[in-house]
């Protein structure tokens, strides 16, 4: 009765063993896409803070001042977006290695 009980927990823990091997295996998976997610949205929110310095002087700009100012404004909430995904990404993902 002895050996049986421990042969299932045996098979038992080699079973969770290989589940544990599974999962951090997706883990690592997951991780690295969050960094690639995390150079992404750095990338972003530089060009969309190039973008808001660029078309900074546009409301200077008669008769287009009112269409363009928009796209500003848009672009300046493209860059705070970005911006906070980059940092939320920042505390999900490990810092990334150099290559």
């Amino acid at each position: 009765m002895e050996s049986a009980i421990q042969i299932v927990w045996s098979i038992g823990l080699v079973g969770a063993l290989v589940l544990t091997l599974v999962i951090l295996k997706e883990v690592a998976l997951l991780l690295r896409v969050l960094v690639g997610i995390h150079r992404l949205s750095e990338r972003i929110r530089v060009a969309a803070e190039g973008i808001a310095s660029n078309l900074g002087p546009v409301p200077a700009l008669a008769g287009i001042a009112d269409p363009l100012g928009r796209i500003h404004g848009a672009a300046q909430g493209v860059a705070v977006s970005a911006g906070a995904l980059n940092r939320e990404m920042e505390t999900l993902s490990p810092p990334a290695r150099e290559s």
